[in-house]
């Protein structure tokens, strides 16, 4: 199931589970997630963190560094629940107005998709290729043109060669959208990625409000559905793929090794940059590197200072 299908099953799902104390109207998507719920125009919103990072940087970390740099769905889930990230992202979140969890993941195995053949960096040069966070960052500074653009007209601009490329997440994800097959090649950067966490943000006015039994309630519910949406994700990741493939011509493929390890090391300076930022990216990189090294201590790369960021 798509992010919409998700939202919507999140909701039926607290309903549910409140007795219909809460009952939830799904509105279309907002670029910014926490200015909505500032503006009292949501109490609830469902999107990723990278759409706060115009707020401060750190929220990216919450939602998944790209690349090399990114934690496995289990290994994000993790740091926030005994690595301290959770206590971290509550208070910066409580600065902005709301109340954080985890509720949603895009897939742990995302893809670049596109509409021409990328195999090298140099592959990479004048593509308009829709990124955001992060990424946008990272395809920047390899030559790309990156493009800002909704999940609803990701489809349709592949198709129209509008642009070329868009990272959006792994085959159920991209299936759900249309982006694949729109997009009919299926470009694996990475031999492990890590996907975007999805959030559910509660306005303070809200949870504030709110019995000490309906925020568990709450809790226990965007848990739930961020660990159906990791499962359902890896599930039918191969399934999917193997049907668009079938199906619709789509092809896989991969960057040379050389690529990759170029890749990584731009990536671990755009990471660098963004940790520098502000004095809250600061104390969050600290903590999520902290972790990062105790769960994968041989996947850190030394950031090049021979690839200029754009």
């Amino acid at each position: 199931s798509g992010q919409a299908d998700c939202a919507h099953r999140l909701a039926s799902r607290i309903e549910e589970a409140t007795d219909r104390r809460y009952r939830i109207r799904i509105t279309a998507e907002n670029s910014n997630a926490a200015v909505t719920l500032a503006k009292g125009e949501a109490d609830l919103y469902h999107a990723s963190e990278h759409d706060n990072a115009d707020l401060d940087a750190a929220f990216s970390y919450f939602a998944g560094l790209p690349f090399s740099a990114g934690l496995a769905p289990g290994d994000l889930a993790s740091w926030l629940a005994i690595g301290g990230g959770q206590e971290l992202w509550d208070e910066l979140a409580a600065e902005h107005g709301f109340k954080p969890l985890l509720a949603g993941h895009t897939g742990q195995s995302p893809r670049l998709w596109s509409n021409r053949p990328i195999g090298t960096l140099g592959d990479f040069k004048g593509l308009r290729i829709s990124a955001y966070g992060p990424t946008a960052d990272v395809m920047r500074a390899i030559g790309a043109e990156t493009v800002a653009m909704p999940s609803y007209r990701l489809a349709a601009a592949l198709r129209d060669r509008d642009i070329d490329a868009a990272e959006f997440g792994g085959a159920l994800q991209a299936m759900a959208a249309g982006v694949a097959p729109a997009g009919n090649i299926a470009l694996e950067t990475v031999s492990n990625g890590a996907g975007t966490a999805i959030t559910l943000g509660i306005s303070t006015r809200l949870w504030d409000g709110m019995s000490q039994s309906d925020r568990t309630i709450f809790t226990a519910c965007a848990g739930e559905a961020y660990r159906l949406a990791v499962s359902e994700n890896e599930a039918h990741e191969k399934d999917i793929m193997k049907a668009l493939t079938d199906l619709h011509g789509v092809t896989t493929a991969s960057l040379t090794a050389d690529a990759r390890a170029a890749l990584r090391s731009v990536t671990e300076a755009v990471v660098a940059t963004l940790a520098s930022t502000t004095p809250r990216a600061q104390r969050v990189n600290a903590s999520y590197m902290a972790f990062r090294r105790t769960v994968s201590p041989s996947d850190l790369a030394t950031p090049s200072t021979e690839i200029p960021l754009v």
